[in-house]
Order: C-alpha cells, then structure tokens, then sequence
C-alpha cells in the first residue's frame, strides 16, 4: 500500500507512528477509524529510562511510586477527584442516566474516570502517522463436525458443531443458512438459501455454534452461511458479517 502521511498541528516531528484503519461498526458515522500502533512501556522500563537520566536508584523509586499509587487509591475510595501529576485527573463518576432522585440514591454503579490534562495532550500532537493500513474484519468459518455422532458425512435431521470467529447469532436480522455448492466452486443466489429457524440453533457464542441440518434439505454439497450484526456489549454493527465455509456434503441417514 502506498505510504500515506498525516502531520498533526502542522509542525515537523520527529517521531512517528503507524496505524491501521479500522471499520467503524457503531452507528456514529464515519466509514473508518485509526487504530494506533502504539509502542508499549511498563512502569518498571520507564523508571530505568528515568533513573538512566538522573543516577537516582530504581528500586528506590519504584517504591515511592508504589506508596504513591496506594495514597491515590486510598483517596480515591473516599471520593477525592485526584490530580495525578500533570498528566491526568482521577475522578469517581456514575455510569449512565436516571430518572429522578430516588433512582440516582440507589444507583450503585461507580467507576474510575481518566481525564487527560493539557501537558499530556500537548505531548502527542505532534506525532506523525508515518504509514497507515487496513485492517480487514470479517466473520470465519474454521471448521465444521457432526454433533453427537461419528461420520465423514453430515447427516440431515442432525446437528453440527461449528467453530470460527464472530460467528454469534443474537440479533433478528442474524441467521444461518445452507446453500448449494455448485461444481465451478460458485454457490446458490441468495433467494435459494435455507435458513435456518431461530429455534433449531442449540448454542451460540462468538466462536462456536451448534445448529441443525434441517429435514428440508435434500442430499449433496452445501456451504453453511453465517450472517451477524453481533457486536458485543448490546451492541450492532451497521452492516452484517458474513462467514461462509468450504463445501461439505449432507446425506440422509
């Protein structure tokens, strides 16, 4: 892919950074969003960096730090917004809106809040993204195998296990769905495909399936069809993912 580069705020830098796009599933617009690569430092690296510049002994600051972080947590389950450093504000916060006083005294949902002050905003704005890709999404089919029983054959009336990724029915415009495999390698249009109904898929999670081969269909070589808009979090992508497997035979019993 052809090198692209994006400069932020307008000034050379020295140092930069790749990424990759991403496609945005959630209905908030935009079609992609950049996925830094960002470069990781543990606590333990950054006070050798630290202590490399200034002869200070590391096992000594680290325990600061430790004593450090303990005061911030004991403070911060009092209800204290706590200033760390000049890099970021910590602050209790309540997930979520309610509807009067008595449904907000009863709300029991605390969390942590990061805030990032201006010097650590400041600090990142002039990385240059140096090379951006993209990053291709999609629902698999790893592999499919009789449920309950040994055969080289899928049996019709019978169920399958199938394993893969993003492969979670849970939504109603979700489904799973048998079509014939022609010899060429193409498959059957869209308006031939069996579904599968709601009730004949026995478990599902986003890497495993178990669904039944319905009575309907008559013996010979079939691609399974998974199409989710399953996200996660109660959540849906904007457009479906479709996984489709090799071609398998089914074969009455």
């Amino acid at each position: 892919m052809a090198k692209q580069e994006l400069v932020f705020n307008g000034k050379e830098v020295d140092s930069e950074v790749s990424g990759k796009l991403k496609k945005n599933t959630l209905n908030n617009g935009g079609t992609y969003y950049i996925s830094l690569d960002n470069k990781q430092l543990d606590v333990a690296t950054v006070v050798q960096k630290m202590c490399e510049k200034t002869g200070d002994n590391p096992l000594s600051v680290m325990k600061t730090l430790g004593d450090y972080q303990s005061t911030v947590i004991e403070y911060l389950a009092k209800g204290y917004a706590i200033k760390v450093l000049d890099l970021v504000t910590v602050q209790p916060t309540v997930r979520g809106a309610v509807e009067n006083i008595a449904e907000a005294e009863s709300k029991t949902e605390v969390t942590a809040k990061v805030s990032a002050l201006p010097l650590l905003n400041e600090s990142v704005k002039n990385l240059t993204i140096s090379k951006v890709d993209m990053l291709v999404v999609e629902a698999n089919i790893e592999a499919i195998k009789p449920h309950g029983y040994t055969s080289d054959t899928i049996l019709i009336g019978k169920s399958i296990d199938v394993s893969g990724d993003k492969i979670k029915i849970s939504g109603e415009s979700d489904g799973v769905y048998y079509a014939k495999a022609n010899d060429d390698g193409s498959i059957a249009s869209r308006e031939d495909w069996v579904k599968v109904d709601a009730s004949e898929i026995y478990h599902s999670t986003k890497t495993e399936l178990t669904v039944l081969v319905p009575r309907t269909l008559e013996g010979g070589k079939y691609v399974l069809i998974i199409e989710s808009k399953y996200l996660g979090g109660g959540k849906e992508r904007k457009r479906a993912l479709l996984a489709i497997s090799s071609p398998f035979t089914v074969a009455s019993e």
